[in-house]
């Protein structure tokens, strides 16, 4: 059997979720599936070495995310010239049709644009981008991914039928079971008693963490021993702190920064809170299930993240007060068997031949078409 090779678009091969998700499938994939990548960016990702590792090629292309399509044009035919790909799979949501296009231009059978976000731009003209995308996809996309049905709803509208595909944002499950162990020394480490709460992501606008210090206030005026834990990288760690400062529970929030264990830490919380104003689905809120966490999430957040049964949704406008009783009622952590991890599908072992044999059969399929 021949190899079978998928060139991915993306903006960078930084830490993030669709590049931790394309790692994660590569390392797992049979090895006749190759993995290439195109990014549109001149530095050098903290990812890029493990997809090198992995025996990727990567590209650095010229963004036209800035106006600047010709450059960008010209690399991009220069990589589909020589490399004889069987698909291309572009993570770059409505604006995957340039790409696309040229994939199509020079024959590539499997053309992929893959739904990762519902976040909706209140600008006009990106709404309607949108709208374009919906329309002009038709006759260039082959298969519409998405990392929930929801993603796929969102990003596809009426266009989401036909080859349509939810693929997990698959994780080694072993990875995120509970280990008493380590809770114990890593508790002890960050000076942690009481209840902890906790969330795993970058500290962004989007991931909302600034909010979960007014609910550490409404837990500590219950007279709750409670700590915040923040794991991930930083980018607004002024704006938490100041806000802790306000509400006089600064020494009450942990913040680790960039880890490459954030299982360690999960290990450590009580119940995992994700206030997120908008998620794609929310691959930390199920990695924190898989450990046993119950979940305490906006309602912004897509349900399908529910995969245990363990999660509450709660309407951010209803407050901190109302978020704090949602925390204190919250189902105490539960040991996960390996069959119910396996259960809800996010298993890396199950997940990625399935995408390997999902790539060989729509590459089947549209040869044929082709050379018909």
């Amino acid at each position: 059997m021949s190899d079978l090779r998928v060139l991915h678009v993306l903006g960078d091969l930084d830490f993030g979720g669709i590049q931790q998700f394309l790692i994660n499938y590569q390392s797992h994939l049979p090895s006749d599936v190759k993995f290439d990548y195109v990014v549109l960016s001149d530095e050098r990702g903290a990812l890029e070495q493990q997809a090198l590792l992995l025996g990727s090629q990567v590209f650095h292309v010229p963004t036209f995310l800035k106006g600047d399509y010709h450059r960008f044009a010209k690399a991009f035919d220069a990589v589909l010239s020589v490399g004889c790909y069987d698909a291309v799979h572009c993570h770059l949501d409505k604006m995957s049709l340039p790409p696309l296009f040229l994939a199509k231009k020079h024959h590539v059978p499997m053309r992929v644009v893959h739904a990762h976000s519902l976040s909706e731009s209140p600008r006009l003209h990106r709404r309607m981008l949108k709208c374009v995308f919906q329309v002009l996809s038709t006759g260039v996309v082959t298969d519409r991914f998405g990392c929930s049905t929801e993603a796929c709803r969102f990003l596809y509208g009426k266009c989401a039928t036909g080859c349509v595909n939810v693929i997990p944002n698959a994780v080694d499950t072993a990875r995120f079971v509970f280990n008493e162990e380590l809770r114990n020394s890593t508790r002890d480490k960050l000076n942690i008693n009481g209840l902890c709460v906790g969330n795993v992501g970058r500290r962004s606008v989007q991931k909302n963490q600034t909010f979960l210090v007014d609910v550490l206030s409404a837990l500590r005026g219950r007279g709750i021993d409670a700590t915040l834990l923040l794991v991930g990288p930083s980018e607004n760690d002024e704006d938490i702190m100041r806000a802790a400062e306000q509400h006089g529970c600064a020494d009450a929030i942990r913040m680790t920064g960039l880890v490459d264990d954030p299982e360690t830490y999960l290990n450590a919380m009580d119940v995992f809170c994700f206030p997120s104003l908008y998620e794609g689905l929310g691959i930390a809120a199920v990695e924190a299930q898989l450990n046993g966490l119950g979940i305490v999430a906006s309602n912004e957040v897509p349900k399908s993240v529910d995969v245990t049964g363990r999660v509450a949704f709660v309407d951010l406008k209803r407050g901190a007060e109302s978020w704090a009783k949602s925390i204190s009622d919250a189902p105490v952590r539960c040991a996960m068997r390996e069959e119910e991890l396996r259960r809800t599908g996010y298993e890396i072992r199950d997940a990625a031949p399935m995408l390997a044999e999902l790539y060989r059969s729509r590459v089947a399929v549209l040869k044929g078409r082709r050379d018909g």
